[in-house]
């Protein structure tokens, strides 16, 4: 799991996903850096109006886009505290070989741990990673409407996935249902 830049603390919930986004301030690597030479396509405090069309230019040129949330360093730490609890709990598993190329490939998924369904009560998941996944979901929703020139659409949200990187055995043997690896 990485989390890219850090700057000025930000709260833990918003409801609003564009003012979520204007709020927050460039983290120190992409306000310290050339345009040229930044991390990030997208620098955080970026007009949430442009978000879609800057996400759908960068995933139409080369398939991604990264984005700086300006995330603080406390939220930072509080994940990577959340991640090891994953982690230490055994929630990291090999995945299916039917998925593996569809997701990070052999290297950039050696191991996958699921997250919690956004909506449940009491996340195991930890409140920094359950506020990381709920913010991919506001980002999702920011730049919907930018997606079909790209044609296609978001129609529902599967659980985030948390990726251990690394090299050894691909995939496990386990084998999914077409129905699963949907």
């Amino acid at each position: 799991f990485s989390i890219r830049g850090c700057s000025e603390p930000t709260p833990l919930a918003s409801n609003e996903p564009a003012l979520m986004w204007s709020t927050q301030q460039p983290s120190s690597s992409s306000r310290h850096q050339a345009p040229a030479q930044s991390l990030f396509d997208i620098p955080a405090g970026s007009n949430p109006a442009l978000l879609g069309a800057s996400v759908v230019e960068n995933l139409h040129l080369k398939g991604f886009s990264v984005i700086d949330l300006g995330l603080d360093a406390q939220l930072h730490a509080q994940a990577v505290a959340d991640v090891d609890a994953i982690l230490s709990a055994g929630r990291f598993k090999p995945p299916p070989p039917l998925i593996v190329d569809g997701l990070l490939g052999d290297t950039g998924s050696q191991l996958i741990a699921p997250l919690e369904l956004p909506d449940v009560a009491s996340p195991s998941d930890g409140k920094a990673i359950t506020h990381l996944d709920s913010l991919m979901t506001d980002i999702a929703t920011v730049i919907a409407p930018a997606l079909p020139q790209l044609d296609f659409q978001i129609e529902d949200r599967t659980v985030g996935l948390l990726h251990q990187t690394g090299s050894g055995e691909p995939g496990s043997n386990d084998s999914l249902t077409e129905v699963e690896a949907q």
